[in-house]
């Protein structure tokens, strides 16, 4: 990210305490609840890392054509007014 910055850190001040230790517990909707949630942030991650991939390929994938002095082009009036 350009600010280096959470969104969470940038409104709150400071970062989450983020920790995904299993700690045992007699409510089994809890575990559960721990193990989505770890699966959704491992989601999370390689769907931005694969995002980030797809703009970087777009960015530097395509190449601007090569003009030198006297080439033909052909040329758009459709923003002139003539």
């Amino acid at each position: 990210a350009s600010t280096q910055k959470t969104p969470f850190s940038v409104t709150c001040t400071y970062d989450p305490r983020m920790g995904f230790k299993q700690h045992i517990s007699k409510a089994p909707a809890a575990e559960q609840f721990t193990l989505d949630f770890a699966q959704t942030f491992d989601q999370t991650k390689a769907n931005l890392a694969a995002a980030q991939n797809r703009m970087n390929r777009e960015l530097h994938g395509s190449t601007v054509p090569a003009y030198a002095v006297s080439d033909k082009v052909w040329l758009s009036t459709e923003h002139l007014k003539l």
